[in-house]
């Protein structure tokens, strides 16, 4: 039961981010201090947001198809194997991947912006 519900969690989440992205990667969202990746060089210029934040967007997309993936195998793996997985075994996976999933396009983004 758990298990489906972090599972559920997980696929909304990714949903929900990559859907949040997809603005951002086809250069919807102009520069603005609410919406986007707002790092200091993204206010450099337009040219500079732009880029940053298609990259950002492209980066929390990927990271929204592992998130979606990790929340169908939850759901469907202990029901098919007929496993149920101890619930702080699921917590910590859940909370793993989520705080891996938010950082990881976040430093990505930070490093490339640094290039530019």
């Amino acid at each position: 039961m758990t298990s489906t519900i972090l599972g559920i969690a997980m696929i909304s989440m990714g949903v929900l981010f990559s859907t949040v992205a997809i603005p951002l990667l086809k250069g919807m969202v102009r520069m603005n201090k609410f919406y986007g990746f707002r790092i200091k060089k993204a206010y450099q210029s337009d040219e500079l947001w732009y880029k940053i934040n298609e990259y950002g967007a492209r980066q929390f997309i990927y990271g929204s198809i592992f998130l979606f993936v990790t929340g169908l195998v939850l759901i469907i793996i202990p029901e098919l194997m007929n496993i149920n997985l101890p619930d702080l075994f699921l917590m910590i996976l859940y909370l793993t991947v989520t705080s891996v999933i938010l950082s990881v396009p976040v430093i990505r983004t930070i490093i490339y912006a640094k290039k530019l």
